[in-house]
């Protein structure tokens, strides 16, 4: 698959996942990664660097996470 294709779909998968409403300023990011079939390890990953920070981590059965 072609990089344009790849951006296309993760394009098509982040626009419909709307932002929740903030009062005030604020900056917000929002990552969506191409992991493939390794999920785990991409979770893995992620939860050691907000163990780190001391934020919650992602659940085993999540798909989403903020």
């Amino acid at each position: 698959m072609t990089q344009p294709n790849l951006r296309q779909i993760l394009s098509d998968e982040l626009h419909p996942c709307a932002f929740h409403d903030f009062d005030g300023a604020v900056r917000l990011i929002r990552f969506v990664y191409l992991i493939n079939d390794n999920a785990a390890a991409f979770r893995d990953y992620v939860n050691a660097f907000v163990e780190r920070a001391k934020y919650p981590q992602i659940a085993t059965e999540s798909k989403f996470a903020r």
